[in-house]
């Protein structure tokens, strides 16, 4: 409870916040070693410095989880920040599915690129279908790797 309070203390805020912002927190104010899990999205897997992981996991167990962002084609899409429907002649553009596509393909590719450099092992989630097997498969593979 102390952590979180002190965690709320220094402005950290919800949705908007900065995973960045968080990481320092994590590796200024926690001494101990611990299993760190962190669960963002890919953009903010992708705002994390490598410099920041790097000096994350010289003293914690770090465990990732990405959760695959919602696509804005391809059916009826919520824009949660405007609170309204993705018009349709965005969200049914052939292009705009192809550019989305290739887009989040090459972030995924450049984040687990990153994460094999520090051996951070990862899991991406896209759908809910899958979570619970993808966390059990992701601490199994946590536990071998912590054997060798």
């Amino acid at each position: 409870q102390q952590i979180l309070s002190a965690y709320s203390n220094e402005g950290f805020d919800g949705k908007n916040g900065h995973i960045g912002k968080t990481i320092d927190y994590i590796i200024n104010n926690f001494r101990r070693k611990m299993i760190i899990f962190i669960i963002t999205d890919m953009k903010g897997m992708a705002s994390i410095t490598e410099a920041q992981l790097k000096r994350l996991i010289c003293r914690h167990d770090v465990l990732f989880v990405t959760i695959g962002d919602a696509d804005i084609t391809g059916g009826k899409s919520f824009d949660v920040d405007t609170g309204r429907y993705i018009p349709s002649f965005v969200s049914g553009s052939k292009k705009l599915q192809r550019i989305e596509r290739q887009y989040k393909e090459e972030m995924r590719e450049s984040n687990n690129k990153k994460l094999v450099k520090f051996g951070i092992i990862n899991a991406d989630i896209d759908s809910e279908d899958n979570i619970a097997q993808q966390i059990i498969e992701l601490l199994e593979r946590h536990r071998h790797a912590s054997i060798r």
